[in-house]
C-alpha cells in the first residue's frame, strides 16, 4: 500500500483523425421517439452536476469507465482520456467552475491507477493527481470527495480547498490547498465516510457506523457530535447551517452547523434508507433510496421537508434492455426543483416532476459486454448478432442502425450469452451459460430472435460464432458445427472455434486447437494445422487469399505467419501507459491486408493503448485509443477502450470493436 500525490502537469493534444463512433442498442421504436440510444449495461456508483446551471453532469461506473454530458443530460458520452481506472467511486464538481471536477478511481479490485483524478476541461482530459494504491471502491457508493464553496481563488478560478475520504483498507483523510492539483494525507483515521463541506464557514462534514462528526478547522480536529449510524449527509447553498442526516429508518436535521440534531417527525419514513439527496433550489423536496431486498430498490420523495412521502416509479419504456434495480444515488438540479436525476436500473433516469416518475434518460451511455467473438455474415454484412455478459445480447438487420434485443436465456434480467452468430435473418445461434465465463449449452431461434430453444450440445471450445463463405448454411458454434442451419449438430474434431475465413481463393475457415491454428475445407469435417505457436491461439486474422496470418495468442503476443515462416511482432507494438502491450484480438482490412488492426484490454486498468492499426502489414503501429500521451490518430470525443474484439465490416470497411463493459463502436474507414 502507498500513496504518491503528484502535481498537475499540461499534455499534448492528439493529432486530427476521423475518430470512434458509438454503437448503441436502439430499437427502431425508440429511434423513432427521437433517441439516438443507449443501452447503459454497467452498474452506476456516482452522478454529480454543477452547481451553476446544470449544464454539466458527471456519472461513473463500477468497471466500464466514466461519462459526461454537457447539455444538461440530453446527451451522455464516455470521458475516459487520461483516466486510467476502470470504474469510479465518487465525483466533485467545483461549485466555482465548471471546468474543473474532481474523481475517485475505482474497480472490481485494487490497482495502482486508482486515486484522484482532476479535470480542467470539463472532463475532456483527465489528469492523475493523487495516486493511491491498495483499494478497490466496487460498489462504493458514498460521496466521498467535495470542493469546499468557502475557499475561492482568484488565482485557481475556482475552490481552493478540497477534501478526501478515501475508502478503505486505504483509508485517512486527505486534503488538497491547491485546488485539487496536490494531496496531502493529514490523518489515518476517518476513512470511507460519507464527505460533506458546509457552503460557508469552510465546515468538514463526516458521516460513518459510528455517527455525525464535524471539523471547524480544515479536518485537524474532529469532533462526534450525533452517535448512532450514518447512511448519508446534505447540505444546500442557500441554507448554509443546516445539515441533514439520514439513519436507516429516521430522517435528522440540525439548524446549527452539525452541533445538534433533532428528527424530522412526519406521518412516514421509509426504512432501510440507503441514499438521500435534498434540493438546493428548494430544500423542503428530497428523494431517499430505500433497500427492500438484495436487487429491491425504490426511491421515494417528500415536498415537506420529510413530514410526508410518496413513492416514485420508473418509467422503462425508452429503455432497451431490461431493468435491475440497484443502489439510487441523486442529482439535483442546481435551479429546477422539480428535475432531479437517479441511478435507474444499470443505466442513467431522470425526473421532470420532483421525483414522481424517473424515465430512462441514458442517450449515448453505451456499455454493453459484448460475450465472446462477433462475426458478420459473409453475404449479408449487415446482419450481426453479438452476445452479452449480463444481457443476453441483440441482433441488427441494418448495419447497426436499429437492433432487437434477442432473450436467449429466458431470463427476465438478462443472460449470460457468447458467440452469437445470426445464420440468416430468421436463424440465429449463441450458448447460453450458467455464469461468467463458463461453458453453456447451444441455444437457437427460427423466428429472428423472438424465441430461443435450448439444445442439449454442451459448448467446451472458443465463445465464438462463424458463418462459412461457401455455404450459409453452415454454422460454427465453438466446438460445433452444422451443416444444416442449425438442425443437427457435430462436435468438431481437431478445432475449438471458427475464427475467421478467406474470401478468395479456396474460401477455407481457420480457427484455433489449443496452440494451433488450423484450417477446414470441407465445411468442418476434417482440420489440418497451418501454424503452431509458442502459446494457445486467441484470434486469428487471414488475407483474402488465405497466404499469410496474424495470429493472437495468450500472454498479449501477436504474431505474423507466410510462407511457412512465424514471426513475432510483440515488441512493434506501442505499450500504454504503464509500459504494457494488449492484444487478444486481430482483423485485417478486406481490400488492403497491409492495414492491420490489433486490440488487448488489462482489467485491472484501462490501457491507454487498447487498439492499434498497421497500414504496412505489421512493421510499424500507430493507437487509436483517444490518449493524450501518445498523440493518436482519432480525434473527437472518447470512444473504444479495453478491446477484446475486433472485426472489420466487409463492405464498408469500417472497423467494430468491442470493448470490456465499454459497449460497441465503430471506426470508419479512412483511406
Amino acid at each position: 500500500m502507498g500513496i504518491k500525490c503528484l502535481v498537475l502537469l499540461g499534455w499534448p493534444l492528439s493529432l486530427a483523425g476521423a475518430g470512434w463512433e458509438a454503437v448503441p442498442m436502439v430499437s427502431e421504436s425508440i429511434r423513432a421517439a427521437g433517441h439516438p440510444g443507449g443501452e447503459g449495461c454497467q452498474w452506476v456508483q456516482a452522478i454529480a452536476i454543477d452547481s451553476q446551471d446544470g449544464a454539466f453532469l458527471l456519472m461513473g461506473t463500477d468497471v466500464g469507465g466514466i461519462y459526461r454530458s454537457t447539455d444538461g443530460g440530453k446527451r451522455w458520452e464516455p470521458c475516459n482520456v487520461g483516466y486510467h481506472p476502470r470504474g469510479n467511486c465518487g465525483f466533485a464538481v467545483d461549485p466555482h467552475n465548471a471546468e474543473r471536477a474532481l474523481a475517485v478511481g475505482a474497480n472490481s479490485s485494487a490497482h495502482q491507477s486508482h486515486g484522484i483524478y482532476l479535470t480542467t476541461d470539463q472532463a475532456a482530459t483527465w489528469s492523475h493527481v493523487c495516486k493511491v494504491d491498495g483499494y478497490a471502491g466496487y460498489r462504493s457508493y458514498q460521496d466521498k470527495i467535495a470542493f469546499d464553496p468557502g475557499s475561492y481563488d482568484p488565482g485557481i478560478k475556482g475552490s481552493r480547498i478540497a477534501y478526501w475520504s478515501a475508502p478503505d483498507p486505504v483509508g485517512g483523510l486527505h486534503r488538497s490547498e491547491d485546488g485539487g492539483r496536490s494531496w496531502k494525507r493529514m490523518r489515518g483515521d476517518f476513512g470511507g465516510c460519507v464527505l460533506r463541506v458546509g457552503p460557508a464557514g469552510g465546515r468538514l462534514y463526516l458521516g460513518n457506523a459510528q455517527g455525525f462528526h464535524r471539523s471547524l478547522d480544515g479536518g485537524r480536529t474532529v469532533e462526534r457530535t450525533w452517535a448512532g449510524e450514518v447512511r448519508d449527509l446534505a447540505v444546500v447553498p442557500g441554507e448554509p447551517d443546516k445539515v441533514w442526516v439520514a439513519t436507516p429508518g429516521k430522517l435528522w436535521v440540525s439548524g446549527d452547523a452539525g452541533a445538534s440534531f433533532t428528527p424530522v417527525r412526519g406521518n412516514w419514513l421509509p426504512g432501510n434508507v440507503v441514499s438521500l439527496a435534498v434540493s438546493g433550489a428548494d430544500s423542503r423536496r428530497m428523494v431517499v433510496c430505500q433497500q427492500s431486498g438484495p436487487y429491491d430498490f425504490s426511491i421515494h420523495r417528500s415536498m415537506d421537508g420529510g413530514l410526508n412521502w410518496k413513492k416514485g416509479r420508473w418509467d422503462n419504456r425508452q429503455a432497451f434492455m431490461p431493468f435491475n434495480g440497484r443502489t439510487q444515488k441523486f442529482a439535483w438540479h442546481p435551479s429546477d426543483p422539480e428535475r432531479v436525476w437517479a441511478l435507474g436500473g444499470d443505466w442513467i433516469s431522470s425526473s421532470r416532476d420532483g421525483g414522481a416518475v424517473f424515465a430512462w434518460d441514458a442517450n449515448g451511455f453505451t456499455g454493453m459486454l459484448v460475450g465472446g467473438r462477433f462475426a458478420f455474415h459473409p453475404e449479408d454484412p449487415d446482419l450481426l448478432y453479438v452476445g452479452s455478459q449480463d444481457y443476453n445480447g441483440a441482433v441488427t438487420r441494418d448495419g447497426g442502425k436499429t437492433w432487437s434485443y434477442c432473450n436467449a436465456s429466458g431470463h427476465g434480467w438478462g443472460g449470460f450469452t457468447y458467440g452469437a452468430y445470426a445464420a440468416s435473418r430468421e436463424v440465429l445461434v449463441t450458448q447460453v451459460a450458467a455464469e461468467w465465463n463458463a461453458p453453456g449449452v447451444i441455444a437457437i431461434s427460427r423466428n429472428g430472435g423472438k424465441n430461443f430453444s435450448r439444445t442439449r450440445f454442451q459448448c467446451s471450445g472458443l465463445p465464438t460464432g462463424h458463418g462459412d463463405p461457401k455455404n450459409p448454411e453452415v454454422i460454427y458454434l465453438s466446438d460445433w458445427r452444422s451443416v444444416d442451419l442449425g438442425g443437427n449438430w457435430v462436435r468438431m474434431e481437431g478445432c475449438k472455434g471458427v475464427l475467421t475465413a478467406a474470401r478468395d481463393g479456396e474460401r477455407k475457415v481457420y480457427g484455433a486447437d489449443g496452440s494451433h491454428v488450423v484450417a477446414s475445407g470441407d465445411f468442418g469435417a476434417t482440420w489440418t494445422k497451418v501454424a503452431t505457436l509458442p502459446a494457445a491461439v486467441v484470434d486469428v486474422a487471414v488475407d483474402p487469399e488465405g497466404a499469410f496470418f496474424f495470429i493472437a495468442v495468450e500472454g498479449h503476443r501477436l504474431f505474423r505467419f507466410g510462407g511457412g515462416r512465424t514471426e513475432e511482432i510483440t515488441g512493434r507494438l506501442p505499450v500504454d501507459q504503464y509500459g504494457q502491450v494488449s492484444v487478444a484480438t486481430v482483423a485485417l482490412d478486406p481490400v488492403d491486408p497491409r492495414r492491420v488492426y490489433a486490440a488487448g484490454p488489462r482489467d485491472l486498468y484501462a490501457t491507454d493503448a487498447s487498439v492499434a492499426r498497421s497500414r504496412d502489414g505489421g512493421e510499424t503501429w500507430e493507437v487509436l485509443t483517444r490518449n493524450p500521451r501518445l498523440a493518436p490518430a482519432a480525434s473527437g470525443p472518447d470512444g473504444a477502450r479495453e478491446c477484446f474484439a475486433l472485426r472489420v465490416h466487409p463492405r464498408t470497411r469500417d472497423l467494430w470493436a468491442a470493448g470490456g463493459c465499454y459497449g460497441l463502436w465503430r471506426y470508419p474507414f479512412e483511406e
